[in-house]
């Protein structure tokens, strides 16, 4: 690994730490959250892990892959857009194939979960060309005829080109009971659990023990409410944190898509990170 730099964002020991600099006789210096400066023989900061892209303490590394919604939201083709580096992504159309996409940008985007992308994917059956089935006519002194597997419509439909309808499916009830399998929802009065997990409906009772507890923190209960009381499904919006200089020397930090502008006001401006909210859809 390269000299270590004074400044700079580096990973030690499994810690994230902020390297002040050097000192006299062969030693380091550098500090840990809330701690005091440590020192360290100049020797072992090769054990030190550079920390690139790190703008603070709060700042965590991205993973991959992500899923973003597509730039122009009037593409019917296009389903999403799956990053899967920094610099690197891939359109994904909505009959599922693929291809590179010639840059990243992140502006006017949304985050999505992987489960939100996939159901953008067009799941309708498309027709196999080569399913052995072909064009069928009203002559049938044909020699060898063709015996289709579905029915069609008239004499002049493939076999695949026949959709049949699917059967209506029954309006859920609300006030169904159903299993609540989010980890992350938090027990409430209209909910019930069953701390033996068991199918009798007589060991269903109100939650009084775990009221105001998330799932997740009761692995030996199931958790149930009606239909009607599901939690909306949830969505993930990112957005850049930047940290600006006014003229005056103070400084403040603010929320949003667009780089603000360096002027008269702004003397500077740093991108120091990014803030992930949780919206309940609507």
């Amino acid at each position: 690994m390269s000299k270590p730099v004074a400044g700079q964002w580096y990973e030690f020991d499994g810690e994230r730490i902020w390297f002040v600099g050097y000192g006299q006789g062969g030693v380091a210096c550098f500090q840990r959250k809330d701690c005091d400066p440590s020192w360290i023989v100049n020797a072992h900061t090769s054990r030190f892990k550079h920390l690139p892209d790190c703008t603070g303490w709060d700042w965590q590394p991205e993973t991959f892959p992500q899923y973003w919604t597509k730039m122009d939201p009037a593409d019917a083709k296009v389903a999403f857009i799956k990053r899967i580096g920094l610099n690197d992504a891939i359109v994904v159309y909505c009959d599922g194939t693929e291809t590179s996409a010639d840059e990243w940008y992140q502006s006017n985007r949304t985050r999505l979960t992987e489960q939100q992308a996939l159901a953008l994917l067009d799941t309708k059956p498309v027709p196999d060309p080569d399913a052995g089935c072909w064009h069928i006519t009203h002559d049938y002194s044909n020699s060898d005829p063709h015996h289709c597997r579905k029915p069609c419509v008239s004499g002049t439909l493939f076999c695949a080109e026949h959709q049949e309808k699917p059967n209506p499916q029954p309006a859920e009830d609300p006030e169904e009971w159903v299993e609540i399998t989010d980890p992350e929802h938090v027990v409430r009065e209209c909910d019930q659990v069953n701390v033996w997990k068991s199918p009798r409906e007589s060991d269903w009772m109100t939650p009084d023990a775990t009221l105001g507890v998330k799932v997740k923190r009761r692995p030996d209960c199931i958790f149930r409410c009606r239909r009607k009381d599901l939690p909306k499904p949830r969505r993930t919006v990112t957005v850049p944190k930047w940290l600006v200089v006014y003229g005056d020397g103070k400084v403040g930090v603010y929320e949003t898509d667009s780089k603000p502008r360096v002027d008269s006001v702004h003397k500077e401006v740093h991108r120091v990170g990014e803030t992930t909210y949780e919206i309940e859809e609507a």
